[in-house]
């Protein structure tokens, strides 16, 4: 039965994901003395800020991508071509809009430039700061896009 358990693909998916979400953190934990040896600890704030800031966006997704994968992968199950259609077209303008919100605010921020006491960047690391979180931004919405995309392919794998 365990062996069974083991085998199962969900097991097997859920046992990475929880695999990622356990190490990460502790690979991060460990070459942290690593980094601010090598960046000093202002860049290495800034650098975990920064991180910090992309992790926070990340929610600018709204679970679309696993939406598609999910969805999509049953309606070609089912042979339910419309849907894929009407479901692509109902999770693209939310994509738009996550796109838009993502570049409009590395575009505001990087034109606005709040100033350093917001976050207590130090003033020498501030034109840096103000230069790099903009193109995260953008970075960001642009990974967001290629996801989408990813998304859709891996929900039609069954059919490709």
């Amino acid at each position: 039965m365990l062996r069974n358990v083991i085998q199962n693909g969900s097991f097997q998916n859920a046992f990475w994901s929880v695999l990622e979400v356990i190490i990460y953190p502790l690979v991060l934990l460990l070459a942290t003395p690593f980094f601010i040896e090598k960046l000093g600890v202002e860049m290495y704030g800034l650098w975990m800020l920064i991180n910090g800031s992309l992790a926070f966006l990340d929610i600018l997704g709204f679970g679309v991508n696993e939406t598609l994968i999910k969805f999509i992968s049953a309606y070609v199950v089912k042979d339910q071509h419309q849907k894929i259609i009407d479901l692509v077209a109902t999770l693209f303008p939310i994509l738009l809009l996550s796109v838009i919100v993502g570049i409009s605010a590395g575009v505001l921020f990087y034109v606005v430039k709040p100033g350093v006491s917001f976050l207590d960047v130090p003033i020498e690391l501030y034109d840096l700061f103000a230069f790099v979180i903009p193109i995260a931004f953008v970075g960001l919405t642009l990974k967001m896009v290629e996801q989408f995309f990813l998304s859709f392919l891996r929900g039609m794998e069954g059919m490709i």
